[in-house]
Formats: C-alpha cells, sequence, structure tokens
C-alpha cells in the first residue's frame, strides 16, 4: 500500500516514503603509510576503483562491521548522494541515489548477491519499498555503482546498482569468527543482543572448502502504544545463517555455490505522531501526538519477511578468454499488517449503522520467485583491446494480496462485512537480453570504452478483486517491450595515479501492465518504461604518495517518461501512471586522509537539485515544473575521523568519531497538495575500541546526542475526527552497544 503499485490505495499510507541521515564509513585502524588500494567489479572483472571510470564505491566486510551496521539504512551517507529510506524498521527500505526516488513502482536500483540479481523487476511486488536487507557478517564489501549501469546490469538499474560481494571459503586454511553484542536504545527496552559465528576450513586441501555462518540478532524496540498498553512495541529480530563452497575442479575451472537464508521479523514499526503544522500544502511536524516515542494505535503492525537465495557460478579460464556461468534461485516471501482505522473506520458506522467498531486493518504479502541465469565471455589477460560478451535470462512469478478487514474490539474480524475490500494479483515477468563492451587503449594515457544491451521483456497479470466497497472483478492485462542501453566512456590517465573520464550512459525500469476496470475508465492499459540518460564527468585521483584519495563527479540525469503511483478521484485505487520528466544535477565527492599512521579522516559530500522538468496534472497531485522530486536533499554530507592510540599493556585502543547532516526534503513531489516537509537535521557516532590478537573490544554510541527526529513524514487526515497530523518514522534514538569478536 505505501509507495507501491497496487489495487488498493487508502489515502492514509498510500504514499508513506522515509529518508534517514547519512552514516559514516568507519577506517579500519591500521598501521600503514598508505591507503589500501580497493579492487571492484563494476565492469564485471576485477580492477582498482581507481582506474574505473564508473561513479563506484565500496565498503569493505571489516568496515560494515566497525560501523556496526545492523540495516542497510545504517550505510546511507557512506557513498555520495546515497539516501536510504526507512519506512518503519530494517526490512523496509527504499533507496535514493543522485536525488531519484522509485515514485512508488518497481525500484529504480538493481540489488545483487554477488553479479545474481534479486527481488522483483518489475511493479507489483513492491520491491522498491522492501529492499534486500542482508546482515553484513558474511559479506566481503558492498559496492554501490551511481547512475544508469543499464548496459551490463540491464532493468531497474537506471538509478544504480547495489551489489552485496560474498564470503568464500579459503582452500589452504581454516578460520573461523564469533562474535557476541549487547545493546540498548535510550527510552526504550534493553536486554538487545547479537550473536553470529562463522567457520571455513578445507574438506580437500587446495580443491575443496566450505564456509557456514549464522547470525541471531534483537534490536530493542522503543515505540510505546498507549491504547494497546504495549511497550516497546518494534522490537525487531533479525536471523539467518549461510553455507558456501568453493571447488577448485581444475587448474583452469572453479565452482562457487551457495545457500542462504534470512528472516526479519517485528510487532510494530518506529513510527509515530505529531501535529500538522502548516496550511498546505507543504506541512511540518509539530507537537508530539502520543509522546516522542509514541504511537497510540488501536491494531497491531506486525512485520515479516524472509528470502532463501541459492546460486552456482563456474569460471573457466580458457586460452582465448575467461567464461562465466551465474544461475541462482531465490524465494522472497514479506507480510505486513497496518493499521487503517483512522483512513477506512468512518465508513464501517456509516455502511452498517452506528454501533458498529471503526477498527480497520490492511493485511498484505507479496512474494517473489526469481530464476536468473548469464552466460559471459571476457577477454584475458592485458592487451590494449579488451572485451567482454554475455547473454541473461530472467524468470520471476509473483504475488501480491491486500486484504481490507473491518475488525471489533476484541480485535477480530466482524461477521458479515468481510472481506471489507479484497485484491489478488499473480503477475509474471521474463526478460531476455544480449549484451557487450568493448575497450580500446588508444594511447598508454587514453582509453574509450562503449557498450550495448539489447533486451526484450514480457509481463502477464491477473487480478481479482472484492469486498463491500470495491466492486467485484476478474481481469487480465499484459505488456511487453523492447528496449536498448548503451554506454560510452572516455578516460584519460592525467599520470600514473590520477585520472579523467567523461561518460554517457542510460538505463531502463520495465513499464508497468495496470488492471483495468469499467469502474474507473482514466486507468490506462499500461505504462510505458521510464528511461533515464547520464552525462557524467569524473576525476580520481591518489595525492601525499598515496596517502589521500580523491573521487569527484559532475553528473546530469535526464528522466524521461517518469513512472509514478496516481489515484483514482475517490482514492480508493492506485494505479502506474507516466508523470512526465525530471533533471538531477549534482556534484558529489569522497576524499580519505591517511593524516599519520594512526589518523584518517574522511569525508563524503554531495549536492543535489532533483526536480520536475515537465507539468502533469493527475487525480491525485499535481507535478509542476520544478517541483522537487521526493526524498531528495540538496546537501548531503558525512565527516569521520579515525584514531589509534599507542598500545596500552597489550591492547590497542581505537576512537572513531562520525558526523552526517542532509537539508530538508519532501515526502512527495514539493508541488503536491499536501506533502510533507521533512526537516534538516544531524546526527553524531562515537565509537571506542580495544583489540589484541585475535580479541577485537568495542563500545559504540549511535544518536549521541540522543535526538528525536524524523527521517520520513506524510500528512495525514484522521478519517474519525477530519483532523490532519504528521506521521513519519523516528531516527532510532542513543542506541548504546558493546560487541566482542574473536577470531582463530
Amino acid at each position: 500500500m505505501n509507495n507501491q503499485q497496487g489495487l488498493l490505495a487508502p489515502t492514509a499510507l498510500a504514499i508513506l516514503t522515509a529518508v534517514s541521515f547519512p552514516a559514516y564509513s568507519a577506517a579500519e585502524a591500521v598501521a600503514t603509510n598508505a591507503l589500501d588500494e580497493v579492487i571492484v567489479t563494476a565492469n564485471k572483472r576485477s580492477e582498482r576503483l581507481q582506474d574505473v571510470a564508473v561513479s563506484v564505491s565500496s565498503l569493505s566486510g571489516a568496515t560494515l562491521e566497525r560501523m556496526h551496521v545492523a540495516a542497510l539504512a545504517d550505510i546511507s551517507g557512506a557513498v555520495p548522494g546515497l539516501v536510504i529510506s526507512n519506512t518503519g524498521g530494517p526490512g523496509r527500505s527504499t533507496i535514493t541515489m543522485r536525488g531519484l526516488n522509485s515514485q512508488g513502482n518497481g525500484s529504480l536500483v538493481a540489488t545483487l548477491i554477488d553479479d545474481m540479481a534479486v527481488g522483483s523487476s518489475a511493479s507489483w511486488a513492491r520491491e522498491d519499498s522492501y529492499q534486500l536487507d542482508l546482515m553484513p557478517y558474511d559479506i566481503a564489501a558492498i559496492e554501490l555503482l551511481r547512475g544508469p549501469q543499464g548496459t551490463l546490469y540491464g532493468a531497474n538499474s537506471m538509478g544504480g546498482v547495489l551489489k552485496y560481494a560474498m564470503r568464500y571459503p579459503s582452500l589452504d586454511a581454516t578460520e573461523a569468527q564469533v562474535g557476541v553484542e549487547a545493546l540498548s536504545v535510550s527510552g526504550g527496552g534493553s536486554g538487545g543482543y547479537g550473536v553470529r559465528g562463522a567457520f571455513g576450513a578445507p574438506l580437500v586441501a587446495g580443491k575443496l572448502a566450505v564456509r557456514v555462518s549464522v547470525f541471531d540478532r534483537k534490536t530493542p524496540g522503543f515505540i510505546d502504544n498507549p491504547t494497546l498498553q504495549r511497550n516497546n512495541e518494534n522490537t525487531t529480530t533479525q536471523k539467518g545463517a549461510r553455507v558456501a563452497l568453493l571447488w577448485q575442479l581444475t587448474d583452469a575451472v572453479s565452482v562457487k555455490l551457495q545457500a542462504l537464508h534470512q528472516e526479519i521479523q517485528s510487532a510494530g514499526s518506529n513510527l509515530v505522531a505529531a501535529t500538522a503544522v502548516g496550511e498546505g500544502p507543504v506541512y511540518s511536524p509539530g507537537e508530539w501526538l502520543d509522546g516522542p516515542q509514541a504511537w497510540a494505535h488501536t491494531v497491531p503492525e506486525s512485520f515479516r519477511t524472509k528470502i532463501d537465495f541459492g546460486s552456482v557460478t563456474i569460471d573457466w579460464n580458457l586460452p582465448f578468454g575467461h567464461l562465466t556461468s551465474a544461475s541462482s534461485y531465490s524465494k522472497k516471501i514479506t507480510e505486513h499488517d497496518q493499521d487503517m482505522t483512522l483512513a477506512y473506520g468512518w465508513l464501517q458506522p456509516l455502511i452498517f449503522g452506528p454501533d458498529t467498531p471503526t477498527n480497520n486493518m490492511f493485511l498484505s504479502g507479496v512474494g517473489v520467485k526469481k530464476f536468473t541465469q548469464e552466460l559471459r565471455l571476457s577477454s584475458a589477460g592485458e592487451s590494449r583491446l579488451s572485451w567482454l560478451l554475455g547473454a541473461y535470462y530472467t524468470k520471476e512469478d509473483a504475488t501480491n494480496s491486500q486484504d481490507l478487514e473491518a475488525l471489533g474490539l476484541d480485535l477480530a474480524p466482524l461477521p458479515g462485512i468481510n472481506p471489507f475490500a479484497l485484491a489478488s494479483v499473480a503477475s509474471s515477468y521474463k526478460e531476455r537480453a544480449v549484451f557487450g563492451n568493448l575497450s580500446y587503449q588508444l594511447t598508454p594515457a587514453l582509453a574509450v570504452s562503449v557498450g550495448l544491451r539489447r533486451l526484450k521483456n514480457e509481463q502477464l497479470v491477473n487480478a481479482q478483486t472484492g469486498g463491500i466497497i470495491l466492486a467485484p472483478s476478474d481481469t487480465l492485462s499484459s505488456s511487453d517491450a523492447s528496449i536498448t542501453n548503451f554506454m560510452a566512456n572516455v578516460s584519460y590517465h592525467f599520470a600514473e595515479n590520477t585520472m579523467g573520464y567523461v561518460r554517457v550512459a542510460n538505463g531502463y525500469r520495465p513499464g508497468v501492465p495496470n488492471v483495468v476496470s469499467s469502474q474507473y475508465p482514466e486507468i490506462p492499459a499500461s505504462t510505458q518504461s521510464d528511461t533515464m540518460k547520464n552525462y557524467e564527468v569524473g576525476l580520481k585521483s591518489q595525492f601525499a604518495g598515496a596517502r589521500g584519495t580523491i573521487d569527484l563527479s559532475v553528473f546530469k540525469i535526464d528522466w524521461t517518461n517518469m513512472q509514478a503511483i496516481v489515484l483514482t478521484a475517490d482514492g480508493n485505487i492506485g494505479y502506474g501512471a507516466n508523470a512526465g520528466t525530471a533533471t538531477s544535477k549534482g556534484v558529489e565527492m569522497s576524499v580519505n586522509y591517511l593524516a599519520t599512521e594512526a589518523l584518517r579522516l574522511g569525508v563524503n559530500a554531495a549536492f543535489t537539485d532533483a526536480k520536475a522538468t515537465q507539468q502533469v496534472v493527475t487525480a491525485s497531485y499535481t507535478v509542476a515544473v520544478g517541483a522537487r522530486l521526493p526524498t531528495a536533499p540538496k546537501w548531503t554530507l558525512a565527516a569521520t575521523a579515525d584514531y589509534r592510540l599507542a598500545p596500552l599493556g597489550g591492547w590497542t585502543p581505537r576512537v572513531n568519531a562520525a558526523f552526517r547532516y542532509l537539508t530538508e526534503q519532501y515526502s512527495t513531489f514539493s508541488s503536491a497538495n499536501p506533502t510533507a516537509r521533512i526537516p534538516a537535521g544531524s546526527i553524531a557516532d562515537l565509537n571506542l575500541g580495544l583489540s589484541r590478537g585475535k580479541v577485537d573490544v568495542a563500545l559504540y554510541v549511535r544518536n549521541l546526542a540522543d535526538k528525536r527526529t524524523f527521517n520520513s513524514g506524510l500528512p495525514q487526515t484522521n478519517g474519525l475526527t477530519g483532523v490532519r497530523f504528521y506521521r513519519g518514522t523516528l531516527v532510532q534514538p542513543r542506541t548504546v552497544g558493546l560487541t566482542v569478536d574473536y577470531s582463530f
């Protein structure tokens, strides 16, 4: 319902989005006189970050652990221009890159585990709201590519790519790690914990090895529900396990296999309410309605999601090239219950009599089964000419059930009334593609690259509706599209470690087959695919004898046929529509500097100006020329300082401080009426650590000043009283944790 392509579209939650403050990338405290070299796979081959003519950032697994990452939203700000919105807790995230938000359709950012896509490529499975949220304990690195990456990564990568690079075992060495954590949240519950462990060992020396990892984490809740007398309602548990095999079949052939399972569960959300200040179209948060950490509601709002993922990757070094086959299968299920009493409860006494209770619940369930297969052949060795050719196929089947139930005072469904409204959508998506990249070194300093991807997708949607307030229907819709993506790069090395580049690239997102209805003739049969074209100039350089690095990019992105969710005039139906054009322009910078062998400093900053460039008038809102895009702060800034002190009694202390800031933003288009203003804000974090040999101990404090700040917002109207209020996601209050890790 919130931020999704759907049939039922209650105005109370139809376009709920969130924004989180940028986090930091904690530096690893190591004694060295130069920064470590970073290797990335942005071009589907291993290359130095400094040599890749793409805006890409990499966060190592060790960095993620030092950041004490517990959810995807915790890495916001570790990458310039990256905002990860959280709409209630882990597993409920939307990714915005370079000021480009999904607008409630399919995701603009492709998510991969290693080189294999996960999550839905289509729009009906609500991937934009439920991005994959892996815990970091078994992650080697997270790579984030900014801007369209359509030639190598296909559908949904027009905003960028988020890639989880996983850890695999060593063929020669045994390794193991175990860790425990205790944490508490200010004004909330104590007793939070985390346990994790991993073990890897050769089964046949030099030939076959296995790695097994598990984790279990509980984050204390901090939102109270005075209506149901439930404290710490949003307590969250996360648990999972993974098995990985590495098989060196021959000197030339290796096989990687993995299987993982992860679950996230919570009895509530970190949503709170305040008075709505303003007379429209823009509303700001005022005084707390139920308290700074409370949300009074009558129906529990539980959340559950789980994913099962398996993959097989075969690498074969041939005399003339490198052949890779990557296959995967995933199954993802998400269930979300939401209190709709304020949105629809007033209808129940109106229809069934004044004594009818007003309690109302919305139950949604989304399931996606996805298979992917990629086969690619790339050139081998070092030469002036390098190339890559590939073919790709994916098939997914998704279900999306939406059930609006009228409840009694005991929260049981009222007999004779239910289903109040019901919608069930079954959809399928297929895509076939061929792609290729070609690079040529014109001179030792000058290189040119071009890329092309040709693809075709097919979609089929079957939807059924019914209930008291929704007319019964059974419809079948379909769509197909053929798309060409391209890329062109020119890079020049001004010096050995200074490279500039000019890049032009595009990407696309599949269109949406709508569910048409004679009751709503304004709903089009489908929306067209939207596309983005990126123009970018970048500079990457090392300075001060490799003690510092700078990554600077200037970009302009043109968004055509922008997809958005539009409501029918009565507010009951949400459907996909093309909402014109938009442009995002900006500058991004990332600087790291090793001031001394013990002190490392880092700054990430971005200026983004993302606006609509075409007026579009819909039944639910108006997109005006110059309107700012949702969840697109003009400025984001993150600064870190990591200092390693002199050893004390055999222990090496370290201190890390981080500051993050973003300017104000809007929950929807700034011209929409109504829209929410999310105020600017800042957050500071502090980490203290001790390490000795194989033991590492850390005390961390997130949100050091214990600020109660909204990181999302939406103006809503209480359907029972007619009073408008402001509801949004709260930044997690001060969190104090202690971790102990042991490696052997």
